[in-house]
């Protein structure tokens, strides 16, 4: 079934002439403000306290290097040339495994000779206990 044709629908123009303007809204409002005019009350002056002197003493690390080295052990107190071990570094360890995967493996043993690849941990050789790393 078909339906018939509707006429097309025209909306009306509107009548020529001035549009009339928009009236602007007007509104007022009476606000009272005080502000109180008493000054804040102030704190009494601290009497001045005098710093207490401390005497405060931190062990300083050793200055470490790549060999070994004269130090006090600040474990058992004695005066030792330290015991080093060498270890490759993370990046050391990187270096190595992409020059064996890209093709230069002839060369992936060189970081573990390089020192800037290496670091070297100081210990005590009477008590075996941690007194420096060096890292390049």
């Amino acid at each position: 079934m078909q339906q018939p044709a509707s006429a097309p629908y025209y909306y009306p123009t509107p009548a020529p002439g001035p549009m009339p303007q928009p009236q602007p809204m007007q509104t007022t409002a009476n606000i009272n403000i005080t502000i109180p005019q008493t000054p804040m009350p102030q704190p009494p002056p601290q009497p001045m306290q005098t710093p207490a002197n401390f005497n405060i003493t931190i062990p300083q690390m050793p200055m470490s290097g790549p060999d070994s080295m004269m130090t006090t052990c600040t474990s058992c107190k004695v005066n030792v040339s330290t015991k080093t071990d060498k270890e490759l570094t993370n990046s050391g360890w990187i270096w190595a495994i992409c020059m064996f995967f890209f093709g230069i493996w002839p060369c992936c043993l060189l970081p573990c000779f390089m020192s800037s690849c290496n670091s070297t941990t100081h210990k005590c050789p009477n008590c075996n206990a941690f007194i420096g790393r060096y890292s390049p």
